[in-house]
């Protein structure tokens, strides 16, 4: 597993806890389903991991973040 933190202030590193659900729902909407814990993203990557794997994680996460904002 893997987790990805998100903050709204690096400095502060104040928690983006309430841009979650659109994270989630905008990844998932990318074909990514990933867990969200607080401000966590969270992975659970298959067995075998391919590069094409990784990109389609990396542009479903990026799909979320772009939803939620």
């Amino acid at each position: 597993m893997a987790a990805i933190e998100l903050v709204v202030d690096r400095d502060s590193k104040k928690p983006a806890d309430k841009m979650m659900a659109k994270v989630a729902d905008g990844t998932y909407e990318a074909g990514v389903m990933v867990r969200v814990s607080g401000n966590n993203i969270i992975l659970s990557r298959p067995l075998i991991l391919t590069s094409a794997d990784v990109t389609k994680m990396a542009e479903g996460i990026s799909a979320g973040l772009s939803a939620a904002s």
